[in-house]
């Protein structure tokens, strides 16, 4: 369960973290977990992908990665402003074979525990929508509208 009054960047870590113990064991306490940190009403955009709205929809998002072989992600680094916190993120992940990755900035808001609003920024789009890695309807899914 969430914490009230959690430290916005202990929740951001933590999910962070999880998520490579997540996907590498499918540990299914971990995966509920790392879901109960997202709030119900969360807004994600993943840009230049259309803006995400709700937690059934983001998990939707997340579920096109559930084949991934492997995904790791470290945060390099991190600054907090109150409820926002502003992370540098090395991620990688394999899927089908191809292995893709590169440099994520995120900007995350979080408030009683959770994760309210959640904007990523990558540097690498071009090169990971030209990798192949990911099905064609994809990006046509999540496109922005």
């Amino acid at each position: 369960m969430p914490t009230k009054h959690a430290d916005p960047a202990a929740v951001v870590r933590e999910y962070f973290d999880s998520m490579n113990a997540a996907i590498a064991g499918r540990d299914p306490v971990v995966i509920e977990r790392r879901r109960s940190l997202l709030a119900d009403d969360i807004v994600y955009q993943n840009k230049p992908l259309r803006r995400i709205q709700g937690k059934a929809e983001i998990l939707r998002w997340h579920g096109e990665f559930a084949g991934c072989e492997f995904m790791r992600g470290e945060i390099t680094h991190l600054a907090t402003d109150g409820d926002w916190v502003l992370t540098e993120r090395s991620e990688q992940w394999s899927l089908n074979g191809v292995t893709f990755g590169g440099d994520i900035m995120g900007i995350l808001e979080v408030r009683n525990g959770q994760i309210h609003t959640w904007f990523d920024h990558m540097s690498h789009f071009g090169a990971w929508v030209a990798s192949g890695q990911m099905p064609d309807a994809f990006f046509e899914r999540w496109a922005d509208r």
